[in-house]
């Protein structure tokens, strides 16, 4: 029988996640969590309705040519020239990914990417 304690966890843990997730509760091997708690400790991005980055981008060099294409889809999931990416940070503000040795920096004030091998960076435009 699951202590008093962690039943309460559990339906606070609910509370909170009504509207993202519905209150769904999963196990996992750490124990019981709400299936948004589950998806945040996977490094999932959580949106409301709609991805705020929702759209298509060109990552571009200062002449013009495109370095990437980027989508990233009304869910928030984010594909660099078709393959899928997982955001290594995110906040209202701003969506940071990465491929190979390449940062992308999506934000509301301007976008831009950066290659730390190579030591060339661009902007990213909306497409």
């Amino acid at each position: 029988m699951k202590s008093k304690q962690t039943l309460l966890n559990v339906a606070l843990g609910c509370l909170l996640a009504v509207g993202i997730s519905g209150c769904a509760v999963a196990k996992t091997h750490h124990g019981h969590k709400t299936h948004a708690q589950a998806h945040a400790q996977e490094g999932a991005v959580q949106y409301g309705d709609e991805s705020p980055w929702a759209g298509n981008y060109k990552a571009v060099t200062d002449d013009g040519r495109t370095v990437a294409e980027i989508h990233v889809d009304t869910t928030g999931e984010t594909y660099i020239d078709g393959n899928q990416v997982k955001p290594s940070h995110s906040g209202s503000d701003y969506l940071k990914f990465k491929q190979e040795t390449i940062t992308y920096t999506l934000r509301k004030s301007g976008a831009s990417w950066k290659d730390n091998d190579a030591g060339t960076s661009g902007r990213i435009l909306f497409d």
